[in-house]
């Protein structure tokens, strides 16, 4: 009996440490010279922040400390439907990349994106895998369907395309493989469909198609 009540106690701990403590707001915090305040307020925002729709559902929800976001942040729709993730992982995750000036730049915000960003899909599972120094895309970046299989994985360099990128199709077998410089295409490009034959390769030369077969 002891242990059930026990086990019932940590429950409702958990449930109250989400919603139950949040602060619930009108408006977000919005950002300011790189950190978060509270909308009209001179305050950092620290805690997890709250937005709900007009029929009471769940519209946003944000985790901050000193002004920065902190940990994941949720998206819902007005149904109650969760439609997007972002988990930080070295600095502020970008709501949505944009192109401004070739540069890739945080949603809402004049901060250029850095860092490396991971993004969810609403079941949980990793969607892609981004890494970016001064708005422009570095390093490794993966992209992955939703049942887990690897989609496409590329390498940039100072924003643009750099040596091998693959392509899978979504039940694993190879879909495309070639080789870029410099943000084009250059070599071998090779095609297969989805039972791994051969469909067509063409050969290119700084993003210009000459032979095909």
């Amino acid at each position: 009996m002891k242990n059930t009540l026990l086990v019932l106690l940590s429950l409702i701990m958990i449930v109250f440490s989400t919603s139950a403590f949040a602060k619930k707001v009108e408006k977000m915090p919005v950002e300011r010279d790189g950190l978060y305040y509270e909308h009209f307020s001179t305050n950092l925002a620290n805690g997890q922040y709250e937005k709900y729709y007009a029929n009471g559902q769940l519209k946003e929800r944000k985790t901050y400390k000193n002004g920065k976001i902190e940990g994941i942040s949720e998206y819902y729709q007005s149904d109650g439907t969760r439609y997007y993730v972002f988990r930080k992982i070295v600095d502020k995750m970008p709501h949505q990349n944009y192109r401004k000036d070739g540069l890739y730049y945080e949603y809402f915000s004049t901060n250029l994106a850095n860092g490396g960003y991971i993004r969810y899909y609403t079941s949980g599972q990793l969607w892609s895998k981004e890494t970016f120094k001064d708005g422009k895309k570095v390093g490794l970046h993966e992209d992955y369907y939703e049942n887990g299989q690897l989609w496409q994985k590329a390498t940039f360099k100072d924003g643009k395309v750099e040596g091998l990128v693959v392509r899978y199709f979504e039940n694993g077998q190879l879909k495309s493989r070639g080789t870029y410089k410099g943000g084009y295409l250059d070599g071998l490009f090779v095609f297969y469909d989805m039972d791994g034959r051969l469909r067509e390769k063409c050969f290119w030369v700084n993003g210009k198609k000459y032979e095909c077969e």
